[in-house]
C-alpha cells in the first residue's frame, strides 16, 4: 500500500494525515509537544509580530513544517494546564463541560473553595480513536496519557504503552531523552505496520516533558499544537501556564497538507476544541455528539476562509477556577470579537484587555468600558449555565490570597505554588491596583478606608492576622 504525500501540521499538538492511493482516507499523526510557549519556536507565529520568536531556540524542523503550511496565530489551548486542554484536544469538549478543570482534587486553603471537579476522562464519551472506529480506523497511543489512569483500550486505542503520567512508563523523574526517542520509535514502527495494511490509521503521539518535538517524513499530514503554554517568559505575551493570561493559553497551532497554502497565516481565532471536528470532516465522519463545542477548521485550511468557525457559542471561554501560577487567583476567561474578560473570583476582579491593540494584556480597560464588562459577564454567566460547569464558592472566613496549588507529580520540577512560595508584592497592593498597571493613582488610593473595613470579616470592628491578606508569592 502507499501512502499520498499528504502533510498537515500543527504546532505543540501534531497530528499527521497520509492519503491511502485509491483509498481516499487520510491516516492522521497526532503529535503533542510538552509546555512551549507561543513565542518559544524559531519562527513567528503572526505576521503582525516577527518579533514574536526565540532567539535562543533554533528550530529548524518546525520552521520548515511552518513555512509548507498554514499558521494559527490566534490558537487557544483549553486551559493553562495539561490534563484539561488534552481530555478537550481528544473529545471536542470543555474542560468547563467535561468538568476536567485541573490536575488534582486536594483542597487548597484559600477562600476560593475547590470546585467538585474529576481528572480522569471517562470512557463513555466520545473521542477521536473511537470516532475514527466508525470508519474502520486502527488506532495508537504513546507516550504521556495523563487523562486519568484508566487503560487507552477503553477508548478504543488497539495499541498503546499505558496510561502514563509526567514520570512515563518506568516512572523516572526525568523520562527524556530515553522515552523522546522510544515513543517516536514506537510511533514510527506503527506506521511502517500500518501502511502495510488496508485500513486507515490514527497514531497519537504525545512526549514528556523535553520540548522537543517528532521528525516525520514528507508524506505524512501533520497538525502540532501545545497543551498549554510554558512555564517561563512568553513575551510578548503576558504570564504563562497555570495562567488565563495570554501567555498561559495562547499557544503556536501549525497546518500542512493537500490543499493548504504554504506559508500563509490565519488571524481565525480558534482552540483545542476545534481539532475533533477538524479531523472528524476531513475522515468522512458524519453526526458528531450534540455535546461538541468545536468547530470544523476546513474552511480556513482549505478555502482559506478568515470566517469565524461555526461552533454552538459564539465565544470561547477558559475556566480555571484554581489556584496556580496566577497572583490574583482563580479565575475564568472570555473571549468575543477582540475583547478579553477575566474575572477572578477571589476579590471579584475583572480585566478587560482589547487584543487587537494589546495582546500583552497591559492596559486593564474595564473602568472605561462598563457596558462590555456587564456585556462579557453575561455571556460568561450564560455560557457557564449552558454546560454546567461548576462553579466555586467562596467562604469568607479564610484569608485571601492563602490558597496554593498542590504539589506537582513525581517527575516533575514545578514548585508548589502559593504559601510555599516567596513573597512578591503584597495581597493589599494587589486589591488596590484596580487596573493591574504595577502603580497606584490618587482614585485608587482612595479606596483604602474601604478595603480595610471590608477585611473585617466577622464584624467586630477589628482586623487580627487572619483576616488581613498574606503575602503575593511567586514562584521559585
Amino acid at each position: 500500500m502507499k501512502l499520498k504525500p499528504h502533510i498537515l501540521s500543527l504546532l505543540f499538538l501534531a497530528i499527521t494525515t497520509l492519503s491511502l492511493e485509491g483509498a481516499g482516507q487520510p491516516n492522521f499523526v497526532f503529535i503533542q509537544g510538552e509546555a512551549v510557549g507561543w513565542s518559544a519556536l524559531s519562527t513567528p507565529l503572526s505576521p503582525n509580530h516577527p518579533a514574536g520568536k526565540s532567539t535562543s531556540y533554533y528550530t529548524p524542523n518546525l520552521e520548515k513544517l511552518a513555512n509548507e503550511g498554514m499558521r494559527f496565530s490566534n490558537f487557544y489551548a483549553p486551559s493553562p494546564r495539561c490534563t484539561p486542554s488534552r481530555v478537550a484536544y481528544f473529545t471536542g469538549q470543555s474542560p468547563a463541560q467535561l468538568r476536567i478543570t485541573f490536575i488534582s482534587r486536594e483542597d487548597s486553603g484559600g477562600r476560593v473553595l475547590m470546585p467538585n471537579s474529576t481528572t480522569s476522562l471517562s470512557p463513555r464519551e466520545s473521542n477521536l480513536a473511537s470516532i475514527l472506529k466508525t470508519k474502520n480506523y486502527t488506532t495508537a497511543h504513546f507516550g504521556k496519557w495523563h487523562m486519568g489512569r484508566t487503560s487507552p483500550s477503553q477508548y478504543e486505542y488497539d495499541e498503546h504503552d499505558g496510561a502514563n503520567g509526567n514520570a512515563g512508563p518506568e516512572n523516572s523523574r526525568n523520562p527524556n531523552p530515553k522515552q523522546l526517542y522510544a515513543t517516536t520509535a514506537k510511533g514510527i514502527d506503527f506506521m511502517k505496520r500500518s501502511a502495510t495494511e488496508n485500513k486507515p490509521f490514527f497514531l497519537a503521539i504525545s512526549h514528556y516533558a523535553g520540548r522537543s518535538a517528532m521528525h516525520v517524513r514528507p508524506e505524512t499530514m501533520e497538525f502540532m499544537k501545545q497543551r498549554n503554554g510554558s512555564q517561563g517568559s512568553n513575551s510578548p505575551l503576558n504570564r504563562g501556564k497555570g495562567s488565563v493570561k495570554e501567555g498561559g493559553i495562547r499557544v503556536p497551532l501549525i497546518w500542512s497538507g493537500p490543499g493548504v497554502q504554504s506559508g500563509r497565516f490565519t488571524t481565525v481565532p480558534t482552540t483545542g476544541v476545534d481539532l475533533l471536528p477538524t479531523v472528524a470532516e476531513l475522515a468522512g465522519v458524519r453526526n458528531l455528539s450534540s455535546k461538541i463545542e468545536g468547530g470544523s477548521l476546513v474552511p480556513a485550511l482549505i478555502h482559506g476562509k478568515n470566517a469565524p468557525v461555526k461552533r454552538r457559542f459564539d465565544e470561547l471561554v477558559f475556566h480555571y477556577p484554581h489556584y496556580d501560577r496566577d497572583p490574583y487567583g482563580p479565575a475564568t476567561a472570555i473571549l468575543h470579537d477582540d475583547h478579553k474578560l477575566i474575572h477572578y473570583y477571589e476579590t471579584n476582579r475583572k480585566e478587560l484587555y482589547d487584543l487587537s491593540s494589546d495582546m500583552s494584556e497591559r492596559t486593564n480597560i474595564a473602568s472605561q468600558n462598563p457596558e462590555r464588562v456587564q456585556d462579557l459577564s453575561k455571556r460568561l454567566t450564560t455560557y457557564l449555565k449552558k454546560v454546567n460547569a461548576e462553579i466555586p464558592t467562596i467562604d469568607p472566613s479564610r484569608p485571601l490570597n492563602a490558597g496554593s496549588a498542590p504539589r506537582a507529580g513525581f517527575g516533575s520540577k514545578e514548585p508548589r505554588e502559593g504559601r510555599d512560595r516567596k513573597p512578591n508584592r503584597s495581597a493589599l497592593f494587589g486589591e488596590l491596583d484596580a487596573d493591574g498597571n504595577g502603580s497606584l493613582s490618587p482614585k485608587e488610593t482612595s479606596s483604602l478606608p474601604a478595603l480595610l473595613k471590608s477585611m473585617d470579616t466577622n464584624k467586630d470592628g477589628s482586623i487580627n492576622t487572619e483576616e488581613f491578606p498574606r503575602p503575593q508569592r511567586k514562584q521559585r
